[in-house]
């Protein structure tokens, strides 16, 4: 049987066009924080799926991994120090804060128990592994007399 991973789920957002507008347009009027859409790569084989997520000038430490009802939750956030050295001032300062939050609705063939995720040159792997699903098998189908019916 096949499945995939599921991507956008609107239960997670009360319109599209709010989130389109979030993710885009909240950096441009004044907010603090800027959510940034960092490329996600998404593989399949016989016996796993991973998610790869380019998080560049992340640590391991800024990066939450959830999982709840199958759905797998990966956020991020980077805050900058404020550095001030002498008579210095900020011209422009866009870095201060970064955030994001991806979901993904994984297929029931997943094992959750045996989910693991490793973080390398800000690169984020999670490897999510599949069940061994049940084989096919052929059920016999026997007649039952009145007799058998009772003594078994």
């Amino acid at each position: 049987m096949a499945y995939s991973v599921g991507f956008y789920n609107p239960r997670f957002t009360s319109n599209l066009f709010d989130e389109l507008e979030r993710k885009f347009f909240d950096r441009f009027n004044g907010s603090e924080e800027a959510s940034f859409v960092p490329p996600v790569d998404v593989k399949e084989s016989a016996d796993r799926y991973e998610v790869d997520i380019d998080l560049p000038g992340m640590k391991e430490n800024e990066v939450d991994i959830d999982l709840n009802n199958q759905v797998l939750t990966i956020s991020a956030r980077k805050e900058t120090e404020e550095e001030k050295q002498g008579d210095t001032k900020w011209l422009v300062h866009e870095r201060n804060v970064r955030s994001y939050t991806r979901r993904f609705t994984l297929p029931p063939d997943t094992d959750p128990a045996k989910i693991a995720a490793h973080f390398e040159n800000g690169v984020l792997s999670v490897f999510i592994p599949r069940k061994n699903e049940t084989k096919s098998c052929k059920i016999p189908i026997t007649l039952w007399t009145d007799e058998k019916q009772i003594t078994e």
